[in-house]
């Protein structure tokens, strides 16, 4: 293989878009480009991309491209390396040359994507009729869900999100990569009005005169759901092959998006998303329904290329998460407001302004920032003193006035170090503002109080602040996954979440375990493996302590709620309750817990199919839901006996197994109200036992504190 490298100088780069193409067959291009790094250049060399191509393709076989493409030479007479031209210009024309495709993309599919398309385009093919991609930030599931389409042989699809900027990077995808060469994407948004309906290919005329091989059409579900407007009439006659639903933890489970997405006809579905805890706790999919891609596979990956060396570095800037917990000083909660003992500090009070230029608790808040920011506190209570950070997005309560106020206590405080950007209510509203002063400013601190805090890339961001309350894992996660984003060029391998709350953090993380967990994987190891690869430091005490799997199971095992983890919607597969609903009839169903996740149901899984039946009266579909949660409540209702029957059972149980094998059988059946013959059967098809499992093992763990 010849290695061909681009390198620049800030200056080129910056103010004549120059970059030098070479070649090397020395070791790396790193030693070679340092060769070339002298006195006759006053900048350094900064090299921006290094290509491995086949031995047939020279340097000076890409000049020749680059000089076809019209990229101007600078000085032809003396043949020099040195191009007008970008790195994607360079990357377009080693495809030029390797497949006669003009687009500057042609990287393979990872083997976790390629697991995720060989698993999807099997269960479709067998019959499946929906599938989940259930993969962490920077997995690619754009990709990997253009090689689903591609493998599975689907002509026309249909993308629908919640999130419409994501528009942007579906097409890019698809237009710069060269194996999608010949597909046409359309956007419902960009490319069509009420004025110029969305019109695609007749089916006779699909492939054979229009010359391209799939149809893409990209739209949201805020714009979708007014489907009788002109502008979709035409769109909901045609078939699709496969629907994709892009960030589905976006609301696509709400009542408005089933009802748009009954409109259309279609044969597929394929949810992507990178939390989807709504949806596992549902039951709504099966195993074999999903792929799984998280955080901890892909830092064992990382783990393994250092190990190595870094002789690959594909996974080398996917950053290393770190927890950093601190408890808030007595001092600021004692100025509080409305703080007492019995009502509980939350940061929602100390952060309460009712101006928007200035907090109730103005002495409370800087007292907190003084904190932050070691100003007259010992180094190990400031996150900022204790790692050396550029730039930070900190999360405030869901108040526009509170992210204002705390926007300009900050300007004031700190406004000469850092560049405070307000993203919140009518402040600045564009990320790609944000990205811009962000890489105008060498510090800037990002509040927010929910723009931007969820769905977006922003390599810069080193440091999430926690600073608000929310005890939703889905949300916590999405946000403090911001700071996971790659930045090479900053050399960024690690980032920082600070939490505030550190039993919130504890929570979250085990919440997130816990239902992110494999089969067969008990919550305890789950929970290990996460926090192998995403340390935690809790500065609550005078010195800073690293927390281990173990405190944060006692901490469940303390406040976890037990009792009812075993009745919660995620242990069962709801789409076999009817299977077995007959053995749940002699149990009085008790009310639901509050904690208790909503029951979500799926009654517009098939499109078309659910309309074309007739319409239903509300009267009737309040009856139907009204039957649907009585039977799902007998079921939960036994389940949630079953931490009463293992604390009576004097036999240790640590599995289903165990319970199945049991010689009190009449103790079970008093307690649960089944038999264990009922158990048995319920336990080969509604009940997903590796997670029954997982809440036995867990409950266990209270004996162990």
């Amino acid at each position: 293989m010849n290695t061909i490298y681009v390198y620049t100088t800030e200056t080129y780069r910056t103010f004549r878009g120059w970059c030098k193409v070479g070649m090397t067959k020395q070791e790396s291009a790193e030693i070679r480009v340092s060769q070339q790094d002298g006195t006759s250049n006053p900048e350094p060399l900064i090299i921006e991309k290094v290509f491995e191509v086949e031995n047939w393709i020279s340097d000076h076989t890409i000049h020749a491209e680059l000089v076809k493409m019209g990229k101007i030479r600078v000085r032809m007479d003396k043949d020099r390396e040195w191009f007008e031209c970008s790195v994607e210009d360079v990357a377009t024309a080693i495809n030029s040359i390797k497949y006669g495709v003009s687009r500057p993309h042609s990287w393979d599919l990872r083997p976790e994507q390629q697991e995720c398309v060989d698993k999807c385009v099997a269960h479709f093919k067998n019959g499946g009729e929906k599938f989940l991609m259930n993969a962490k930030m920077r997995y690619g599931k754009t990709s990997t869900s253009y090689d689903i389409i591609k493998d599975y042989g689907a002509k026309r699809c249909l993308v629908l999100t919640y999130k419409p900027s994501v528009d942007a990077s579906w097409r890019e995808d698809l237009e710069t990569h060269v194996k999608y060469e010949g597909w046409k994407y359309y956007s419902a948004k960009e490319d069509f009005s009420n004025d110029n309906p969305i019109t695609l290919s007749e089916d006779n005329e699909l492939f054979e005169f229009d010359g391209y091989n799939v149809e893409i059409i990209f739209g949201s579900f805020q714009d979708a759901n007014e489907f009788t407007k002109p502008k979709w009439k035409k769109a909901l006659k045609y078939h699709y092959d496969i629907v994709v639903i892009d960030e589905m933890h976006y609301g696509s489970n709400t009542e408005r998006a089933k009802q748009t997405l009954a409109q259309f006809s279609y044969d597929k579905v394929l949810y992507v998303s990178g939390t989807p805890l709504k949806a596992l706790l549902s039951g709504e999919f099966l195993d074999e329904e999903i792929y799984t891609w998280g955080y901890a596979d892909e830092q064992e990956k990382r783990k393994a290329e250092k190990d190595n060396n870094w002789e690959s570095e594909v996974y080398r800037w996917l950053p290393v998460m770190n927890f950093l917990t601190y408890e808030v000083s007595e001092e600021a909660k004692q100025l509080t407001q409305c703080y007492t003992d019995d009502e509980g500090f939350t940061m929602t009070k100390m952060f309460g302004s009712e101006d928007g230029e200035t907090f109730v608790d103005e002495s409370a808040v800087k007292l907190f920032l003084d904190q932050v920011f070691g100003i007259g506190v010992r180094k190990t209570k400031s996150p900022v003193r204790t790692k050396a950070v550029d730039h930070m997005l900190w999360v405030l309560p869901p108040n526009v006035a509170s992210a204002t106020a705390m926007s300009n206590m900050l300007k004031q405080r700190v406004g000469n170090e850092y560049e405070i950007i307000n993203v919140a209510g009518d402040n600045v509203r564009s990320l790609t503002k944000v990205k811009q002063l962000i890489e105008r400013n060498e510090k800037t601190i990002t509040v927010t109080c929910g723009r931007f805090n969820t769905g977006v890339t922003v390599p810069e961001w080193d440091m999430i602040l926690m600073l608000d309350d929310t005890r939703a894992p889905e949300t916590y996660f999405q946000t403090i996954f911001r700071g996971g984003s790659p930045d090479r060029k900053r050399q960024k391998e690690e980032f920082f979440v600070v939490d505030f709350n550190p039993q919130r953090c504890l929570e979250m993380i085990y919440e997130y375990a816990d239902i992110a967990a494999k089969k067969d994987q008990s919550t305890q190891d789950a929970v290990r493996e996460f926090i192998e690869f995403a340390p935690i430091l809790d500065h609550s005490g005078n010195t800073p302590v690293q927390v281990d799997a173990s405190v944060v199971l006692n901490l469940m095992a303390e406040t976890g709620g037990y009792a009812e983890r075993f009745g919660s919607t995620h242990m069962f597969n709801w789409s076999k309750l009817d299977d077995f609903a007959d053995k749940f009839y002699g149990i009085d169903a008790e009310s639901q817990n509050k904690k208790t996740s909503t029951i979500g149901t799926s009654d517009l899984e098939r499109g078309k199919n659910y309309t074309s039946n007739g319409v239903k009266t509300k009267k009737e579909i309040d009856e139907e839901r009204k039957a649907e949660k009585e039977k799902r409540l007998r079921v939960q209702t036994a389940f949630r006996r079953l931490p009463t029957y293992l604390f009576l059972e004097e036999e240790k149980i640590d599995s289903v197994e165990d319970i199945l094998y049991t010689n009190n059988t009449e103790l079970f059946q008093d307690t649960i109200g089944l038999t264990i013959e009922d158990f048995r059967d319920i336990c080969s098809g509604l009940i997903k036992t590796d997670r029954l499992n997982r809440c036995i093992m867990a409950y266990n763990q209270i004996e162990w504190m």
